[in-house]
């Protein structure tokens, strides 16, 4: 692809927008590549130097691949920045991400009080509404800026997603959900007994400049998997 033509479809400095994908052709060997390596694999770390372009593969790349080639049911987030005068956690921003799939109503309210709801509990009310177990994709953009939240926030975070990805129930509401259980047999449904055990299916998808990788190694304690499949993207050919 010549000079020329890179120039007809460049936008500026800001990213592409999945609506741009008609204008960005110059990553298709990345996007085919970083497509069958998240189709395959559990959680993925795309990475790259500052302003190479991540977000934009991610947006008008990968995104309208995976929803022409797959039923992944996609949430993004762009974690933002952390700012001491408006205080959002960076579990806060992932639950935004998903509010508005989340029922209000679910045989989870029957079994876990509101205010001990997770990003665990919420993705199982997600899943209550469906007629069959979805598969679940999370991106998460911008995950350097993680490295600025308050050590209790980071800590929160990591826990959350371990149970989420890897707990069919977690392990702090085990007792409180047997104990009701053992009390009225009668509270949940067979169908509801059967969700409530059924694996969730998660992906996980990063997004992180290479020299903030310290974000995905804070992960790797709980999280033991979460670099094992790094994806590095570098500078574009403009050959």
């Amino acid at each position: 692809m010549n000079n020329t033509t890179l120039k007809s479809r460049y936008i500026g400095n800001k990213p592409y927008k999945e609506d741009n994908q008609n204008l960005f052709f110059a990553r298709n060997d990345e996007t085919n590549k970083l497509f069958k390596l998240l189709y395959l694999e559990k959680i993925v770390v795309l990475h790259s130097k500052a302003g190479f372009g991540k977000t934009s593969l991610i947006n008008a790349g990968l995104i309208p691949l995976l929803k022409k080639e797959t039923n992944l049911c996609i949430y993004q987030v762009n974690l933002k920045k952390y700012d001491k005068s408006n205080v959002v956690s960076a579990l806060d921003n992932l639950n935004l991400s998903i509010k508005k799939e989340i029922p209000n109503q679910s045989y989870i309210n029957k079994i876990i009080e509101e205010q001990y709801f997770s990003l665990w509990s919420n993705f199982k009310k997600i899943q209550s509404k469906e007629k069959e177990n979805k598969k679940h994709l999370i991106i998460i953009d911008k995950f350097e800026n993680f490295l600025d939240y308050p050590q209790k926030d980071k800590i929160e975070f990591k826990e959350e997603l371990f149970s989420l990805i890897f707990s069919q129930i977690p392990e702090k509401y085990r007792d409180s959900i047997n104990t009701k259980l053992e009390d009225n047999p009668d509270l949940m449904t067979n169908n509801g007994l059967k969700k409530l055990y059924e694996e969730l299916n998660i992906k996980l998808l990063f997004s992180v400049q290479t020299n903030k990788l310290e974000a995905i190694d804070f992960l790797k304690d709980k999280i033991y998997s979460v670099s094992k499949n790094m994806f590095e993207l570098l500078a574009i050919n403009k050959k």
